[in-house]
């Protein structure tokens, strides 16, 4: 072997095992973004941690008044500033107390935890 192929063949190898390496994880399961399921059931449940503070506070009859009745949240989109962090809009139908049901627009930060999604 010539001295200048020893460059070249180690720079062929290298690339060669760079690789599969490159193709193995298109994408970590950290980056993907949150699914509309997670944040549905991260939304609703701090909801009924909030309905479950007025109560506690309130009691059950002031707390009528200012109990949050969710209906629906649809993801409309994820932004990840941070890894592992995502900032999610939604648009999520809910009332308080006797009111109708209102349609708002709300930015939803969340935090990946092991496998788990937390709100921030």
């Amino acid at each position: 072997m010539h001295q200048h192929q020893a460059p070249l063949l180690l720079l062929a190898i290298l690339a060669g095992l760079s690789l599969p390496i490159l193709a193995a994880d298109p994408v970590s399961p950290a980056a993907q973004e949150p699914k509309e399921a997670e944040l549905q059931r991260l939304y609703r449940e701090h909801i009924d941690r909030v309905n479950q503070g007025s109560v506690k506070f309130l009691g059950e009859q002031g707390a009528r008044k200012v109990l949050i009745k969710f209906d629906t949240l649809k993801k409309t989109g994820c932004e990840s500033p941070d890894k592992g962090v995502f900032d999610c809009a939604v648009l999520v139908e809910s009332a308080v107390g006797s009111a109708r049901i209102e349609t708002r627009r709300l930015n939803l930060m969340l935090v990946k935890e092991g496998n788990d999604w937390r709100l921030k």
